[in-house]
């Protein structure tokens, strides 16, 4: 939204730029360089309207951009912690625990995720899994890299509240 009302201004200072000019130019000769027709003049006064707006439009669009994206090589929050591909990797997350330390996990639900990319993309989920009637919470880190299908479960921890 910010970005929308700094092209507004910039719209509406094209025409108080254009004035603003003009009002400087003296009334009484016909050019400010007797050496040059009024023609290039406007001419002139238009380049640097233009150059000014484009400028503003450069520097309006660059700082909406920096403001949308996520640091470069830091976590961003999943916004579908139950998308089924999120699930998916919680799945697997819980499946390669078990498999690992001989625990007989079930994943029950995702209650917090964050992905980075990198040379693929790193997983960082808070999910509720449990043995029988008892559940904790775990945080598991997923590294996946989807076009190769490879998939490698970096850590999983319980949370201790």
């Amino acid at each position: 939204m910010r970005s929308l009302n700094l092209c507004v201004q910039a719209i509406y200072i094209h025409p108080y730029i254009n004035n603003r000019l003009k009002s400087q130019l003296p009334n009484t000769t016909p050019s400010i360089s007797p050496s040059l027709p009024r023609s290039f003049e406007k001419r002139e006064i238009m380049k640097l309207q233009t150059l000014i707006l484009l400028t503003i439009l450069l520097l309006a669009s660059s700082s909406a951009r920096k403001l949308s994206s996520p640091a470069v090589g830091g976590y961003s929050p999943i916004a579908d912690i139950n998308d089924p591909h999120v699930i998916e990797i919680a799945n697997f997350a819980v499946t390669q625990y078990d498999k690992q330390s001989g625990a007989k996990l079930k994943f029950n639900k995702v209650i917090k995720g964050e992905s980075q990319v990198v040379a693929g993309t790193n997983y960082h989920l808070t999910l509720s899994a449990g043995e029988g009637s008892v559940s904790k919470i775990y945080e598991a880190v997923v590294y996946e890299k989807i076009w190769v299908h490879f998939r490698n479960l970096t850590s999983f921890e319980p949370v201790h509240a």
